[in-house]
């Protein structure tokens, strides 16, 4: 069933180079690791095959592409959630990180999120997703206080405060539960934030202890700071942030594109109302960027258009 090749002094005109260390993987093992966890998705809810397999030390997996890293890419994401935050699109986009970017660490930052729950299967197959609880009390105290525009508690946003100071404690992407990544993203794009329409952050980047973030949340709540629009189409990365009315007619219209540059577009970020979706139409946009690029490919949340 499968083609081998001898090392040593019994391979034979063997002229392809050097067989006598690791051979390196292609990327076509990140496609069988995902596979893999998809049909383990489905395999673990037969409790027979579950227990079995946690029985046996089976999971969690050691995935096939874990040691064919990319060091030029992002490898650092954030995600900020509650346990009513767990549905199958919190579910989707994490696995989009994961899809596009597969040996990063992912952290779920909360406070009432604990085992047994939806993400665990992540780390059964072999992902390095870690949920971790913060205190924004100490945060605050610690991060803020020297800041020369004092920022009140009454006056803080937990969209908004909350992730920009993970980021300055910890590095990395912080992303929104409704911001879908499309493709992989590089190790070296630009600092910065992109809003959602409600004024909580879609997608934000910065380094670790980064001088330009405290002035970023500055910006965020002094009287004429600079509006959505311009914190957005600053960046050299920013995407479409879409709304109510055209988050609807991505998930139902067949007909409704985002556009023909979308190829470009490192993300997308969908309306909160997205969450209260159960399906999503067939051959949508919406289908094309939520559906298709999946890990847990045997979960369905689509039918087919009348």
């Amino acid at each position: 069933m499968f083609h081998r090749v001898q090392r040593g002094n019994i391979g034979k005109n063997w002229t392809f180079g050097d067989l006598t260390g690791d051979l390196p993987h292609s990327d076509g093992v990140h496609l069988a690791d995902r596979y893999r966890a998809s049909f383990w998705n489905k395999l673990k809810k037969t409790h027979y095959y579950r227990d079995s397999a946690k029985t046996f030390g089976m999971v969690p997996f050691q995935r096939l592409g874990r040691n064919n890293i990319k060091i030029d890419i992002q490898d650092t994401f954030h995600f900020v959630l509650e346990k009513s935050d767990l549905t199958w699109q919190t579910k989707r986009a994490i696995e989009h990180v994961f899809y596009f970017h597969p040996n990063c660490k992912v952290y779920v930052h909360s406070n009432d999120i604990s085992p047994p729950h939806a993400l665990e299967t992540l780390t059964e197959a072999g992902y390095n997703l870690v949920v971790q609880t913060y205190d924004l009390d100490l945060f605050h105290k610690e991060e803020l206080e020297d800041s020369p525009h004092k920022l009140h508690n009454d006056d803080l946003k937990l969209g908004v405060i909350l992730p920009l100071i993970l980021l300055r404690k910890m590095g990395g992407i912080y992303l929104s539960k409704e911001t879908i990544v499309l493709k992989t993203i590089s190790a070296g794009i630009e600092e910065g934030v992109v809003l959602q329409e409600n004024g909580d952050i879609a997608m934000a980047f910065y380094d670790r202890e980064s001088k330009d973030l405290l002035r970023s949340l500055q910006r965020m709540y002094i009287a004429e700071s600079k509006s959505m629009a311009e914190t957005r189409h600053n960046l050299t990365w920013s995407f479409p942030v879409l709304s109510n009315v055209d988050t609807l007619k991505c998930i139902e219209d067949i007909k409704w594109v985002l556009g023909d540059d979308m190829k470009d577009e490192i993300a997308v970020a969908l309306h909160p109302s997205y969450a209260a979706i159960n399906t999503i139409k067939f051959e949508t946009e919406c289908y094309k960027i939520v559906e298709q690029l999946c890990i847990f490919c045997d979960e369905i949340h689509w039918d087919f258009n009348e």
